[in-house]
């Protein structure tokens, strides 16, 4: 499968099936981050904190542009026309038009945020609140706050699944859990769904809505969002903190041994190991 590698230690790099690594050619000389809209590749920069705009085809970079400090989250809008960037330094949301590289837009949101995520409708963006105990809904592209969520416990995590939100929060008290929350449509407060030891990691629903994938310390567990059953625990994911899922494959990155895992979605074996690096973030193309 194709994916798109972005490795501060070594630069940017497109792997093509079996093909050896291809080297994009970009001023980020520290591809912390990626994402991918149509026809484009968006990459960032920590050393010079800026944003390169990639021709995707071509690989020629069309567009430079400053990125605020600290990213920890990008979402561009499907129509292309935008990008959202999470600023977990500066605590904000910001809208940036791709056609220009301006910044047209900004709101707060949370106190070290770094979870993002577009709505289905593409009409609305949900982000986590970090240290803060809730979660935001904000209107595009204006970033008009439209619904404030709280929650009991700081919110590392929000996803929309098939029946509404999913949170993932940090319990303190004698030890840290992790604390999976449901928020079906017409609610207004979230229920708990299940308690797992550690630290959060990352969250990603699965394509088939009702499923979602949560990193912790133990590893990377799949989880029933309709039961709160755990489905299967994949230890070599364990503090994940980047995913990407196509066609029946997920592939996982920013571990702390700097590899990157390709793994089946329904039954995590065999694993293969894909990329050995400094911190990398993975995607599919």
């Amino acid at each position: 499968m194709n994916m798109l590698i972005a490795d501060p230690s070594r630069g940017a790099f497109l792997i093509r099936g079996e093909d050896p690594p291809l080297l994009i050619p970009t001023e980020a000389e520290c591809p912390c981050m990626s994402a991918l809209c149509p026809g484009k590749i968006i990459l960032v920069c920590e050393k010079t904190r800026s944003c390169h705009l990639i021709h995707r085809k071509k690989l020629r970079q069309e567009m430079k542009f400053p990125a605020p400090p600290g990213v920890s989250a990008l979402c561009p809008s499907p129509c292309g026309r935008w990008l959202y960037i999470l600023s977990a330094e500066a605590d904000m949301v910001h809208a940036v038009h791709l056609g220009t590289g301006q910044l047209s837009y900004a709101a707060p949101a949370g106190v070290f945020p770094r979870s993002m995520m577009l709505s289905p409708s593409g009409q609305e963006i949900l982000v986590a609140g970090g240290a803060e105990n809730e979660a935001l809904i904000f209107s595009l592209p204006d970033l008009v706050p439209s619904w404030r969520i709280h929650t009991r416990h700081p919110c590392f995590g929000a996803a929309y699944w098939k029946n509404g939100l999913v949170l993932v929060c940090a319990a303190e008290g004698y030890d840290i859990q992790t604390v999976i929350c449901i928020l079906p449509k017409g609610k207004r407060r979230p229920r708990e769904l299940l308690r797992l030891p550690g630290l959060p990691g990352t969250l990603q629903v699965c394509p088939d809505g009702v499923s979602a994938l949560i990193s912790t310390p133990d590893g990377l567990l799949r989880i029933s969002l309709l039961t709160g059953q755990i489905l299967w625990n994949e230890p070599a994911g364990a503090l994940c903190m980047e995913l990407s899922q196509k066609k029946g494959r997920i592939l996982l990155s920013d571990l702390p041994t700097g590899k990157v895992l390709l793994l089946p979605e329904n039954e995590p074996w065999p694993k293969k190991w894909v990329w050995q690096g400094s911190s990398p973030r993975a995607c599919f193309l």
